[in-house]
């Protein structure tokens, strides 16, 4: 009796381990079969290689696009976002559509984070942070890019930081504004610092990410994002409403995300930046 009690109790073990380890794998099955940009037959975001209709259409100037592509850089690690979007947007300032000579070169990452010491822009990409903080909130963000547009003597330019606190109409409005004429507009960029997750539903989140915007699809009210993490992102189209949803999102380190408008009206290109 005793024998089938104990191999009563082992097979019932064994089936409730069996019941547990098909539940984990059905779940990381599921998870692998998830798709990349959202739900099943509803994604949030459709990739550039998958709809790029927007560039075929000769109306379409798409200024941002042409000039940032060239540059489209791969941040080098989880939290260095911010140092390959700014240096995407730096060289679509004094680099796209500039007579350079034989001797000029493009600014690299690691030529642009060890020029610029702002707020210690290079230990906060690093794992430790600078004490203890990795990666830019929206308003450091700022900080780095005046003080890159300083260092490479970028003059008279204007910067719009705007949070966003909320997604209601009124910060609709004033985002696709903002998109339109940035679309409209040969020499100004938009970086925007947003949930990657709300985006392109991500595991794990949330992911605080900052990228460029490259173009804007009036029409169809979407945005091309050039997510600068390479490594499972090509450029993708999400509708503005649920960008602005991304960068309202409030995290407990970056506080609220949202956007700089940097509109750049003359551009004076430094000739120390420009040598091999």
């Amino acid at each position: 009796m005793r024998n089938r009690l104990a191999y009563s109790r082992q097979a019932k073990l064994a089936v409730i381990i069996i019941c547990c380890l098909t539940m984990v794998l059905g779940e990381n099955l599921l998870a692998n079969e998830m798709p990349k940009y959202g739900p099943i037959g509803a994604p949030y975001a459709v990739p550039l290689s998958q709809d790029h209709k927007y560039f075929q259409d000769s109306k379409n100037m798409a200024f941002d696009y042409w000039n940032l592509a060239p540059f489209y850089v791969p941040q080098i690690n989880d939290i260095s976002c911010s140092v390959a979007s700014v240096t995407m947007v730096l060289n679509g300032i004094i680099r796209a559509g500039h007579s350079l000579k034989a001797e000029d070169t493009n600014v690299t990452q690691g030529k642009l984070i060890e020029r610029i010491n702002a707020l210690n822009w290079k230990e906060r990409m690093t794992p430790g942070g600078f004490n203890g903080e990795a990666g830019l909130k929206l308003d450091q963000l700022e900080t780095v890019v005046k003080e890159t547009l300083r260092q490479y003597e970028v003059s008279n330019y204007e910067i719009d930081r705007v949070e966003v606190v909320n997604g209601d109409a009124t910060a609709l409005e004033k985002f696709r504004h903002a998109l339109a004429a940035n679309e409209e507009n040969h020499n100004d960029y938009i970086l925007i610092h947003f949930l990657q997750d709300i985006v392109t539903e991500a595991q794990g989140g949330p992911y605080p990410h900052i990228s460029p915007v490259g173009a804007y699809d009036k029409t169809n009210k979407r945005v091309l994002v050039m997510d600068v993490d390479r490594e499972w992102y090509e450029p993708y189209w999400v509708s503005d409403e649920r960008l602005l949803l991304a960068m309202s999102k409030k995290t407990e380190r970056f506080g609220f995300g949202g956007y700089l408008w940097i509109r750049v009206k003359h551009c004076n290109i430094s000739k120390d930046s420009n040598k091999r």
